[in-house]
């Protein structure tokens, strides 16, 4: 078990190589049973590091994360050794399992644990050469940069998707929810947003980058993390870059450009702000020179807010648009029609 955890402490603090992570991935496999039971008997000899405590608070989030299934029919219960034993690193590495089978699309999990909500896992990885956007279920954006992978839980009741765990680099065209903040987990560090845009890379191993490009972001250590840095708020313009291995960090000006590096090539050209939806789908059927016709009772008094790419097929665009509005659409030999869900 020695091994286990050596290899935990170094995912937690981000220094862990690949082939490394790949080699913890499989030792959980073979030995999870015999692991938690190790963490049960330390916890029961009281043989615990006192500085790996959990509060309540992380303790109650950690026991929802591993809540998540591992395995058909399993569901994991150690509510008591959550209160005195570190497994923080556990959720997050439990959150990347996704990783190591390198999932080229979404995939979800139920789980079915009594007196919890009905939680999905959801994994989506880039095994592409380009930059792929991917909207999120509360509509906000990802721009995921080629390699890259994110991570993230989905509640029937209530905003755990909101919560991110990114491997690689992206863009996030956060939407606004000020009861829910936005949260990015990378490298050993948070960042947190309500309705903004911002880019994450920490592709390297060694150094993070948090570029704002709008509205406002903390960031900070995670919990556990051996990196101290105050919290840091980053206005537009900004960029926080942090070296993990001189522990050294600092914010300073970024050129605009790098924008359309994060998406592939192609800067946002569709944003709208509250705008309705008859003059959004006049602008939609400009840019892709397509005809689009809708029932004008349907939409009537709708509107919409959010910022496409121009790499963005015209169906996703589409459907955004609709899911948004309770609306539909159908193509057929004149072009495509929008009319009222059924």
């Amino acid at each position: 078990m020695e091994m286990i955890n050596l290899l935990i402490s170094k995912y937690w603090a981000g220094t862990i190589t690949q082939a490394e992570q790949e080699e913890l991935f499989r030792l959980l496999e073979e030995h999870d049973a015999a692991w938690m039971l190790t963490l049960r008997e330390q916890y029961e000899s009281g043989d615990v590091d006192a500085t790996a405590v959990l509060s309540e608070s992380s303790s109650e989030k950690v026991l929802q994360q591993l809540h998540v299934q591992l395995r058909s029919g399993r569901v994991i219960r150690y509510r008591t050794i959550l209160k005195r034993v570190s497994v923080a690193a556990v959720l997050l590495l439990f959150a990347g399992w996704g990783t190591y089978t390198y999932f080229t699309h979404l995939r979800m999990r139920p789980i079915t644990a009594q007196g919890l909500p009905v939680t999905t896992l959801a994994h989506f990885h880039n095994n592409t050469a380009q930059a792929v956007s991917k909207y999120l279920p509360d509509q906000t954006m990802v721009s995921l940069q080629s390699g890259s992978t994110i991570h993230y839980a989905i509640s029937s009741t209530d905003s755990a998707y909101r919560h991110i765990q990114l491997e690689g680099a992206a863009l996030f065209d956060v939407a606004t929810d000020a009861s829910h903040p936005f949260r990015v987990s990378a490298g050993g560090f948070t960042i947190t947003a309500l309705g903004t845009v911002f880019r994450v890379d920490q592709r390297d191993d060694a150094r993070l980058s948090v570029q704002l490009l709008s509205g406002k972001v903390s960031v900070q250590a995670a919990s556990g993390s051996n990196f101290s840095m105050p919290l840091t708020h980053l206005t537009p313009g900004q960029e926080l870059i942090v070296n993990k291995t001189s522990k050294i960090f600092r914010v300073q000006s970024f050129k605009d450009e790098q924008h359309i590096a994060d998406t592939g090539g192609a800067s946002p050209v569709l944003a709208f702000n509250k705008v309705s939806v008859a003059d959004v789908l006049q602008q939609v059927a400009r840019h892709y020179h397509i005809q689009i016709k809708a029932d004008t009772a349907a939409i009537s008094g709708l509107s919409f807010t959010g910022t496409f790419i121009s790499s963005e097929p015209v169906d996703n665009v589409l459907q955004v648009i609709c899911n948004m509005n309770d609306l539909t659409f159908s193509k057929g030999p004149e072009g495509i029609t929008v009319r009222k869900s059924n």
